[in-house]
């Protein structure tokens, strides 16, 4: 039992933060509750102490042993002796009882929390390639010390955005220092993160990729941006991105423990332009279930004041989830100028935060009971997955009908010369048979 006890403490160690004041999960307040005083100093202090004591092991007697000892401190009873341990001895069937109660009321007080803090770090980027790492060093620290449990990046958070920059700045994903850097951050702050996106070579072709690591700084996804960047805006802005790389061929989504807590969130991950094609959030909101959708991205001083919020807030309705975008911060004297703004939205569309142009860390919170409750007041999903479990064959062009209607032409025109062949060969063999009872 004893060793049961250790492994399931240890296991409630790993979703709690106990370093953090504002934590009120189940295990702070029993630590709380079973530091026993006496005069000012520490009669038990370490935790194990208390909750490893399987001789004493009632939850509700640790609460009120707590309450006997500090009403007898205060009456000066105590006379700075430690806590003597209580006389009361339990069966073997009944400590067990006792510490599957205490585990199913440590699991239930975990399962209520639905909190994660999504970290959004909008920074400076320019052409020095370690200093643009060290800057998205210090943005992480930063969403941390803010309480941050998931932290977003910028795109090209490494390098300037640009198609002469690509090929300049790219590092391969498995001999990447940048990703290193990015996976020890990880492990240190015990945080997932999603490190924007950076150019990255593989087999001779260049991809704008994004890459994802967990709490232990391991990898556990990779998104290469499916929808490659080619605008033309005549007297405004002309981009291509496909001239310089190439577009990834998968959907990506992850998992994310919520801390304190059993429960977990699903995330989808897009970058930038692939926020413009509806079917993508749809498709990982039919099949992975995600709750929230991360677009690492960079629109410009054109698109981004007429669309940028316009899409993320769309997005959000449209799947019933909660959306988030991470821009660079704006630099006028760049040669891409990023619109910047980076933003939360929430399931019902409305904008929890949104920052400026400007450098900036937020830290927004994001409920994952929001989600569910939305979608059972307004059940769109399960509605439209009923009816458009396939996309519908597009429209077809003018050129298109063309080609349909000639080649339906030659089909018919074929049939009927097949058919005419068919009555001839008929007709001359009746015409055979004639002839051969006429001599006869």
């Amino acid at each position: 039992i004893h060793l049961m006890m250790k492994r399931s403490f240890h296991r409630v160690l790993q979703h709690s933060r106990l370093d953090s004041p504002s934590q009120t999960s189940f295990v702070s307040f029993m630590i709380d509750k079973a530091t026993f005083r006496s005069n000012g100093n520490a009669c038990i202090t370490h935790s194990s102490n208390i909750l490893f004591n399987y001789h004493t092991f009632r939850p509700s007697m640790i609460v009120k042993q707590a309450h006997r000892t500090e009403k007898r401190n205060k009456e000066g009873r105590l006379n700075n002796r430690p806590m003597t341990r209580t006389k009361t001895r339990l069966s073997k069937k009944q400590k067990k009882k006792n510490f599957i109660k205490l585990v199913n009321h440590i699991e239930k007080k975990m399962s209520q929390n639905t909190i994660l803090n999504v970290g959004l770090c909008q920074f400076d980027v320019g052409h020095d390639k370690e200093k643009n790492v060290e800057t998205a060093s210090k943005a992480i620290e930063d969403a941390v010390k803010k309480g941050a449990d998931l932290v977003v990046l910028p795109e090209c958070f490494n390098s300037p955005y640009g198609t002469k920059y690509f090929g300049k700045y790219a590092e391969s994903i498995s001999d990447s220092p940048t990703l290193e850097k990015m996976s020890k951050l990880a492990k240190k702050h015990n945080i997932t993160l999603v490190a924007g996106s950076i150019p990255t070579k593989e087999q001779e072709k260049l991809y704008n990729t994004s890459v994802v690591f967990n709490r232990a700084g391991e990898r556990i996804a990779i998104h290469r941006k499916k929808h490659l960047f080619d605008i033309d805006i005549p007297g405004k802005i002309t981009f291509r991105e496909s001239d310089v790389l190439t577009g990834g061929n998968a959907l990506t989504s992850f998992t994310v423990p919520i801390p304190n807590s059993t429960n977990s969130i699903n995330v989808g991950l897009g970058i930038c332009f692939d926020i413009r094609f509806p079917e993508m959030a749809q498709v990982l909101t039919r099949d992975d279930q995600i709750s929230l959708m991360i677009y690492p991205g960079a629109f410009n001083m054109t698109t981004g004041p007429a669309h940028w919020q316009l899409l993320a807030r769309g997005r959000a309705v449209d799947n019933q989830l909660y959306v988030a975008l991470c821009s660079p911060a704006r630099d006028e004297d760049a040669g891409y100028v990023a619109y910047g703004h980076s933003l939360m939205v929430d399931p019902y569309g409305e904008v929890l935060n949104e920052a400026e142009g400007a450098a900036k860390t937020m830290v927004i919170p994001m409920d994952l009971s929001r989600v569910n409750e939305v979608r059972a007041q307004i059940p769109v999903n399960s509605t439209k997955y009923g009816h458009y479990n396939t996309l519908p064959s597009p429209v077809p062009t003018r050129s298109q009908e063309q080609e349909e209607d000639t080649s339906s032409m030659l089909s018919y025109i074929g049939k009927a010369a097949k058919g005419a062949a068919i009555a001839a060969v008929v007709l001359l063999a009746a015409d055979r048979v004639s002839q051969f009872f006429k001599k006869d």
